[in-house]
């Protein structure tokens, strides 16, 4: 039988949900807790702006950034190529021109990523691919 609560509420934007038509999705479908907020998050957005896919030039200029805080020597990022993984998951390769301690001037491969910030219990994965 059909109660009053169990009815979604009548005229409202799907396109831009309002914080009770959400409790109400929230309370009528029970999932994981990581997918409702998950899901209880990007209804929110909903309304917000599109996804805007970041470009390669911006990831260079992040990873510059953050190796000029960290490198005391000159350095170069060279060869900068998209990897593959989806717009959920953006992954730059690139070679570094830098003066390697212990070792001298030498050019090495690295990988890098950018995740979406979320909340998820999924660890970011980084590294040296050389």
């Amino acid at each position: 039988m059909l109660t009053a609560e169990k009815i979604p509420p009548r005229g409202h934007d799907k396109n831009a949900p309002q914080p009770a038509w959400i409790e109400h999705l929230r309370g009528r479908y029970t999932t994981e807790r990581e997918v409702d907020a998950i899901l209880t998050r990007r209804l929110g957005r909903r309304a917000g702006p599109g996804y805007a896919p970041q470009s390669l030039a911006t990831l260079r200029a992040g990873v510059e950034a953050l190796l000029r805080d960290e490198l005391d020597e000159p350095f170069t990022v060279l060869d900068t190529r998209w990897l593959t993984g989806g717009a959920s998951k953006v992954q730059m390769a690139f070679t570094l021109d830098w003066v390697e301690p212990g070792v001298g001037r030498t050019g090495r491969r690295w990988s890098c990523g950018w995740n979406r910030p979320s909340r998820s219990s999924r660890p970011a994965d980084y590294g040296n691919s050389s």
